[in-house]
């Protein structure tokens, strides 16, 4: 790898352009002020705790830190991500995809997927406006959270400590899934 797509030009690069030093990045994914040298030096990687701390921080994915694309990929979830205009363009193509994927899937696939448009809905049809959003923001938030924990999950196998990448990962998705279930106090609301 050159030193142009080195990981540590990439993290430098990501924290130059936040406008942190290297003291007030190694604050916020917690860790070192010589560990982010290091890294940012190439004399050491990330172990697996640190490299999602990274990722999340900055919202890249592992592939772009470690220069094995030039695509951040920032997670697939994230709002106002997509122009309203595509995803109605792009929502019925999607449908049919979702439909051609179940044709031949198995009898449990094919039940999950029928309740989540079900959910999905039965929150579509509440009359007021101010649950129905918090409801919608909450199903995205819980989504997002789970494709996450799951992303993760299926490539912590590349990573030299799988297990200590997963459980960084759940502190993460139980800290997200309890912010997400705060906006539910609207429903208690009179």
């Amino acid at each position: 790898m050159d030193k142009q797509n080195s990981m540590g030009q990439r993290i430098q690069e990501l924290r130059k352009h936040k406008g942190l030093t290297q003291t007030e990045l190694a604050k916020e994914i917690h860790v070192s002020m010589a560990a982010i040298r290091n890294y940012e030096n190439n004399l050491r990687e990330p172990n697996s705790k640190a490299m999602a701390a990274l990722e999340r921080y900055f919202g890249v994915s592992g592939g772009y830190l470690r220069g094995e694309t030039e695509i951040e990929e920032v997670e697939p979830m994230t709002k106002d991500a997509i122009p309203l205009e595509i995803e109605r363009k792009e929502l019925p193509q999607k449908l049919q995809e979702l439909s051609s994927l179940l044709e031949g899937g198995k009898n449990a696939e094919v039940e999950l997927a029928y309740h989540v448009v079900a959910e999905l809905t039965h929150v579509l049809k509440m009359e007021n406006k101010a649950r129905r959003n918090a409801a919608l923001s909450i199903l995205q938030d819980m989504i997002a959270t789970t494709v996450f924990f799951l992303d993760t999950c299926e490539n912590c196998h590349r990573d030299s400590d799988p297990d200590g990448r997963i459980e960084y990962a759940k502190g993460i998705v139980k800290t997200q899934m309890v912010q997400a279930l705060s906006k539910a106090n609207i429903f208690l609301a009179k």
